[in-house]
């Protein structure tokens, strides 16, 4: 614990080397009374609470994807940084949002990226 000195204790619990339980042995009135059941919840929330955010932030995005509507008669040709079989997927199936052509198979991730950056423009709104 001595490499923690000066740290807050939701940065101290964050380390995967300590447990809670060696931070309440030092003032074992600080969880008296407390069940282990809910020690161990607050201990997993706090040691997890970045990734539940990531995470959190991703769905959002995935939403905002779905909901990212692809006009009706789209020039794919006209977006000229698209990898041909990617602007041919997109021909053939003709999603109606960008989460739909993100699910196509053989369609690159960098494609899907460049398509939402030229919607973004077309639509005068920022990236997702």
């Amino acid at each position: 614990l001595r490499h923690h000195i000066g740290k807050s204790f939701d940065q101290i619990i964050r380390d995967p080397e300590i447990k809670l339980e060696q931070l309440l042995s030092l003032d074992p009135a600080i969880g008296d009374g407390v069940r282990k059941e809910w020690l161990d919840q607050i201990e997993l929330d706090i040691k997890y609470d970045g990734y539940i955010a990531r995470q959190e932030r991703q769905n959002s995005r995935i939403e905002r994807m779905e909901k990212l509507r692809i006009p009706e008669g789209f020039d794919y040709d006209s977006v000229e940084s698209l990898s041909a079989e990617s602007r041919l997927k997109f021909k053939e199936v003709l999603p109606a949002t960008l989460g739909q052509a993100s699910r196509i198979s053989g369609v690159r991730t960098s494609d899907i990226a460049i398509l939402m950056i030229h919607l973004g423009k077309k639509n005068g709104s920022a990236p997702i």
